[in-house]
């Protein structure tokens, strides 16, 4: 399929076909399925154009760095999160972008800056010794900014 990547048409029309069909799907089954989108032959070229097997080799070390466990991966502004319904109806909704006129009905998110109280009964914590990590120093460093809340 990701030699059909470049039209849009037949690359979702062969997902289509693919999805409808995934169960007992073979070899033979799926070139028959094929066949009205691309010839066997320029699917075979596809398959063996070095450019499609470098867009696997991507493919598969954005999935190892986001440590893929299954499908869909969401990501909101590049960090993972829950396949959550209504997020995903949101996000299809607004086609991805995150300016978009169907989020601007949506509140303003609420910040939780405070920490948890500590009941008494607790015992003190243990502060984890300094690290040299330079991604634990990132961490730390991170800050979410707040969006500006539209005026009424």
């Amino acid at each position: 399929m990701l030699c059909l990547e470049p039209d849009p048409r037949k690359f979702h029309l062969a997902q289509k076909l693919i999805y409808e069909n995934a169960r007992g799907l073979t070899t033979d089954k799926l070139w028959e399925l094929l066949s009205p989108i691309a010839s066997r032959e320029s699917l075979a070229a596809g398959l063996s154009d070095p450019r499609t097997q470098e867009k696997l080799e991507s493919d598969i070390a954005s999935a190892q760095a986001h440590h893929l466990q299954g499908a869909p991966l969401v990501l909101l502004n590049g960090k993972e999160v829950r396949p959550f319904g209504p997020l995903l109806c949101v996000s299809t909704l607004a086609g991805g972008a995150t300016n978009s006129a169907a989020l601007t009905g949506l509140p303003a998110p609420q910040f939780r800056a405070q920490p948890l109280p500590v009941p008494a009964s607790a015992p003190p914590s243990r502060e984890a010794p300094p690290s040299n990590d330079a991604a634990a120093s990132t961490r730390k460093r991170l800050t979410v900014p707040r969006p500006a809340r539209p005026v009424e």
